[in-house]
């Protein structure tokens, strides 16, 4: 391949693959780092026969196909029993038999021992769905045979086909994850054996376990192994788990708390008092004491009537159990034709079943707390990790010819220097190895990828804060008085014109009474917007800035404030969620936020300000980021999209954000013409009269897994090309995917408690064996392992060499207007990010928010796509996300 831009010619051509490494990178002082990838190798190759196969009840007319994964697991079992064969089975459609099957396509009956009971109709003990519940039909039909040989070559380790080799071992090291009966989640299996079982709160727990995946390298085959971590519900009684999840007395539940509970539950596993298992459906509508149900029973005369009876009658009579909670509501563990009620107290949440809800402000810190590692403990755990899979695997591993080896990886690393810098505007440069930031005055080193801030000024202050307001949404416990409020509001004054700005004493300070507090967030906004009409010093003018301060960051006022002052009084605010006496560098950080909402500069690369960096400072650039937002796993909320786009040029500094919703759970842009289309109009303009277009674009790509990238090539790429040439417009565009989510990790030789050091970078060694890509840690780790975030040039043709790319997007990192550290991710990425989450934030006002678990009825009628408010042109084009 000749050059960067040929690559881009060829990707184009096909619109399908990424472009191939035009070369690896040089800068930077070479490093030895250790890695969490393992080496594997093939002594020979062999062909496995890949097989469809189709599990349903024996005798259903309808031929559904099974859904439980246990029993399909059981069933295949029985069926590798019989054919006498080495099957592999993925636990849903395909199975995989190293040599192959004397037959093509092939019916089979499968009689387990034991199934799964269900529900009867009456309010006493469940009896089996069905007499023959435990008697399957297996159809396997032959698919494709798979040559595991390919994994032997490099240079085809990028082929498709390489993919489906390594799916077989992948399915391999799943498959002896459920016989031990691990949890499985994609490629990651738990276990209470695995690790400490750590409470995280309401009702949830944490399971340790392992992210193993086979991934194709530069050095030919790894196998990827990382600790992680899930969240599953405690097994416990069901009425103890509400008291924890309400946060009150197991008596103390009530009526109105199983909407919510509802929402949690359905469809979680419980053994009821006759030691069965079952599903919960939903809850009775009445307690137990009252809760009526016809039961079946033969009378003296032979012949069978129906009585009616209480849930708290029947357990009485039938078991002589008399109830601890007869107030409390019923487990509903039948179906919606045919209730089955069990009371609270006799209903255990079996262990290992996953929380699918979204965790609450104080779980996702305990969480965290709990599942980070310094990098000399994750590699502790690393090591054993691989000991125990190389020992439950393997056998089978020895089966497909496959070795892996024990010791994790040495792989070839450099730290990135600092681009050349001025001081104090003079001519003369030199190198060093500290990247310098622009200030209003001089400039300022950066160590270990943060530096201070507290005796310097932004580089450019906003326009003069005049005539702002400031309101607190007050706490009922411990409230804020008047002249709290009024303290704060002065601290932050002080801290603003310490960093350079202009800004007034407040012309309004309103506290809310903390009467006030429990009634709703929007409620609350709007009594407090009627009283600033009514009390502003200067009636018929809006003011210049509001500042808000909420209670917690978790306030149910955030929202509607949001909301209401972005797309309807069109103000600039900021809210915080400030401490009685907040420190200065609590004040500094809410400074920065609030010079660059009102168009300020907190800080400028010397770099950028001299108009040296590399391929930007010599044609006009748009620096732009994507990001999809989505809900929880089993909602359907409305996924939002949201792209940011910079307009300053040659700074790159500021963005804009375009933001709408679009389908639950669609990963690709809808809607990128006309999102796309407004932030080049804004470039243009900012520019005045004799604005015109970028000449570049250089997009980054966040939430793009690999098996996405054509469609990211073929679909979004081509959508960004049409709309530049609608508007007559054909800028060179360079497109970076960026993925956090993946499980390498980097440990520096001989300093395992320490972290890589900020701009750490790796392009050879695990980078993929022929894509344009490389890891790159440029943030300094304080808590837990760093995690590099691994960067992909799917298309180029503006001609980035690998240093060059690579040293752009560690600058990149250093200019996100919140922080005074370098970020993990560039900072248009973390931008897109933000504007989606704040403008999600409407959606919940206008109902679009659902429940999180579906039944075949939720699935169709999933909601709408809303169409998000439009933010006011006083705000639109500012950085209201941040």
């Amino acid at each position: 391949m000749a050059s960067a831009k040929a690559s881009a010619s060829s990707s184009s051509s096909t619109g399908a693959q990424p472009m191939r490494r035009p070369g690896y990178g040089q800068q930077g002082t070479p490093v030895r780092l250790t890695c969490n990838h393992f080496a594997v190798t093939l002594s020979r190759g062999m062909d496995v026969a890949q097989y469809n196969v189709k599990i349903s009840y024996a005798d259903d007319p309808n031929d559904k196909v099974l859904v439980e994964k246990g029993a399909n697991r059981r069933v295949m079992d029985k069926v590798r029993a019989e054919l006498e064969k080495k099957l592999i089975f993925d636990g849903e459609n395909t199975a995989y038999v190293l040599g192959d099957l004397s037959f093509g396509d092939k019916e089979m009956e499968v009689t387990l021992d034991k199934a799964m009971g269900a529900s009867s109709s009456s309010g006493g003990p469940a009896k089996k769905r069905r007499a023959d519940a435990s008697s399957y039909k297996v159809r396997i039909k032959f698919s494709t045979k798979v040559d595991l040989g390919i994994l032997m070559r490099k240079e085809d380790l990028h082929l498709s086909r390489a993919q489906d080799a390594l799916r077989v071992l992948d399915v391999l090291v799943r498959e002896q994850a459920a016989r031990r009966e691990y949890v499985l989640l994609r490629e990651s299996y738990f276990h209470q054996s695995l690790g400490p079982v750590k409470d995280v709160g309401e009702g949830v727990e944490s399971w340790s376990g392992y992210h193993a995946s086979f991934r194709p390298c530069s050095l030919g085959l790894s196998l990827n192994l990382d600790p992680s971590t899930t969240i599953v519900i405690k097994p416990q009684l069901v009425h103890e788990f509400l008291a924890e999840y309400f946060d009150t007395s197991p008596g103390s539940i009530r009526a109105d708390h199983l909407t919510r509970a509802k929402r949690v539950l359905k469809g979680i596993v419980v053994q009821v008092y006759t030691k069965t298992r079952h599903k919960i459906f939903g809850f009775s509508d009445e307690p137990a004491s009252s809760q009526r149900f016809e039961l079946k029973e033969k009378g003296a005369d032979g012949t069978f009537r129906l009585n009616s009876t209480t849930v708290l009658q029947y357990y009485q009579a039938r078991y002589n159990e008399t109830l601890q909670f007869p107030n409390l509501h019923c487990v509903n563990v039948g179906k919606a034709t045919r209730a089955v009620y069990v009371p609270m107290e006799f209903c255990s949440i079996l262990p290992g079943q996953r929380y699918k809800r979204k965790l609450s402000g104080n779980q996702i810190r305990r969480h965290l707390d709990q599942a980070r590692l310094l990098p000399s403990d994750r590699a502790n755990v690393i090591n054993s990790g691989i000991t125990q899979l190389l020992s439950n695997s393997s056998v089978e591993l020895q089966s497909l010819n496959v070795k892996v080896d024990s010791k994790m990886m040495s792989v070839q690393g450099r730290v990135l220097p600092a681009p050349l810098v001025t001081t104090c505007f003079a001519m003369s440069s030199f190198s060093c190895m500290l990247l310098q930031l622009k200030f209003g005055h001089r400039d300022v080193p950066v160590q270990g990828g943060r530096w201070n801030y507290n005796r310097d000024t932004v580089a450019r202050a906003a326009l003069p804060v005049k005539e702002w307001i400031v309101v607190c949404f007050n706490r009922k416990k411990n409230p804020f008085s008047h002249q709290d409020v009024s303290r704060i509001a002065n601290q932050l004054k002080e801290c603003c014109v310490q960093k350079g700005m202009a800004v007034e004493n407040p012309g309004l300070v309103l506290v809310e009474d903390p009467s006030f507090s429990e009634h709703p967030g929007w409620e609350r906004v709007d009594m407090m917007v009627a009283k600033m009409r009514k009390n502003n010093p200067n009636p018929g003018r809006r003011p210049g800035f509001v500042l808000c301060l909420l209670p917690s960051k978790e306030s149910d006022a955030y929202a509607p404030f949001k909301r209401l002052f972005l797309t309807k009084e069109g103000i600039p605010n900021q809210c915080i969620a400030p401490q009685r006496n907040p420190n200065n560098q609590y004040l500094t950080n809410v400074v920065l936020k609030m010079n660059a909402k009102l168009g300020g500069y907190n800080t400028v690369l010397t770099s950028e300000f001299k108009k040296e960096l590399p391929k930007l400072s010599y044609a006009q650039t748009m620096i732009l980021g994507m990001d999809v937002s989505h809900g929880s796993p089993f909602s359907h909320t409305p996924s939002v999209a949201a792209m940011v786009g910079s307009f300053d040029w040659p700074r790159i500094t500021r963005y804009s954000a375009r933001v709408m919703a679009q389908s639950a759970k669609q990963e690709a842009f809808a809607n990128i013409p006309s999102m796309l289309e407004s932030l080049l109009k804004n470039f243009k303009n900012f520019q005045g009269e004799k604005g015109c277009y970028p000449q570049q674009l250089i997009v980054f790509r966040d939430g793009v897994s690999e098996s996405q990238f054509e469609s990211v090539l073929t679909g979004e790429l081509q959508d960004i090309i049409k709309t530049c040439e609608g508007l007559g417009i054909r800028p060179k565009i360079t497109l970076v995917v960026a993925q956090k989510r993946h499980h390498t990790r980097f440990l520096p030789v001989g300093q395992q408690k320490k972290n890589v050091e900020p701009g750490t970078v790796v392009d050879r060694d695990v980078a993929h064996p022929t894509n344009f890509d490389f890891f790159l840690c440029s943030h300094f780790g304080m808590l837990g392992t760093s995690r590099p975030t691994h960067y992909i040039v799917l298309y180029d043709e503006i001609g980035f060499r690998p240093d060059e790319i690579q040293m752009t997007i560690n600058n990149l990192c250093y200019t996100y207007v919140k922080s005074t550290t370098a970020v993990s991710v560039v900072a248009p990425i973390n931008y897109a990010h933000l504007a989606a989450k704040k403008m999600k934030n409407f959606m919940s006002l206008d109902g679009s928010e659902t429940g999180s678990l579906s039944s075949a009825a939720t699935r169709e009628s999933a909601p709408p796509v809303p169409v998000l408010p439009e933010l006011q042109g006083n705000v639109a084009n500012t950085m209201f996300f941040v």
